[in-house]
């Protein structure tokens, strides 16, 4: 026998409406922990994004959405990995 559980953001049905904006992370370090744990990054994978923006909610993740206002920079993983390393030792 199923146990019903209750759910306050998808009242039970396992379905969440979307927010508005993208899921986002407030600095390089959170992202690197973010995909460290999830996922294996390859040298040529994936571009990161970096912009700033309008918080417009929080996803079910607790991660902020946000819209970007204008894009600061595009950077392959490796080189946002650099970037990053290079300001940690300033």
């Amino acid at each position: 026998m199923l146990e019903e559980v209750s759910c306050s953001l998808c009242g039970g049905t396992g379905w969440q409406d979307c927010v508005r904006g993208y899921s986002c992370l407030t600095d390089p370090e959170q992202l690197i922990e973010y995909m460290a744990d999830r996922t294996l990054i390859g040298e040529n994978d994936g571009q990161v994004i970096v912009f700033e923006g309008i918080q417009t909610d929080t996803g079910f993740d607790d991660e902020p959405t946000v819209v970007p206002t204008k894009i600061l920079q595009r950077l392959s993983w490796q080189e946002f990995l650099a970037d990053t390393a290079e300001r940690e030792e300033r």
